[in-house]
């Protein structure tokens, strides 16, 4: 089966002419449905990192993690499951932060896991229960 590439308005959930569960149904890829810019987090995914602004889930669409800034500059983040479930799925996760370049040009963090705030010191981990 071949994958449906979708009009460049309908790549970003919620927008455009056709609604996720039609295009889906007519075989367009899951995948085609993150937002621009996002990281696919899939269920089986235990841990990620990166300079990553906004995490969704691959096969709805929904975040899961967005850190909070201004500007285009994000800290470097490292995400894993602490009771080795996948993410999606666990109970507790520790999030580390760091701006190795100095890009970032603050003390902390702030960020979004599944709507819920929290703030981090960057270079330290922080243990979030996830909602």
């Amino acid at each position: 089966m071949h994958s449906m590439v979708l009009p460049l308005e309908s790549q970003a959930f919620g927008q455009g002419r056709m609604s996720r569960t039609e295009a889906l149904a007519r075989g367009a890829s899951p995948f085609f449905w993150v937002g621009i810019g996002a990281l696919p987090l899939r269920k089986r995914d235990v841990s990620f990192s990166g300079y990553i602004k906004r995490a969704e889930v691959l096969s709805t669409g929904e975040l899961f993690y967005e850190a909070v800034t201004s500007g285009f500059e994000v800290p470097f983040v490292g995400a894993r499951s602490l009771d080795a479930k996948p993410l999606l799925a666990s109970g507790a996760a520790e999030f580390r932060f760091s701006d190795p370049y100095g890009n970032f040009g603050q003390e902390s963090i702030r960020f979004l896991i599944k709507g819920k705030p929290c703030e981090a010191i960057l270079g330290e981990p922080l243990t979030v229960q996830i909602p």
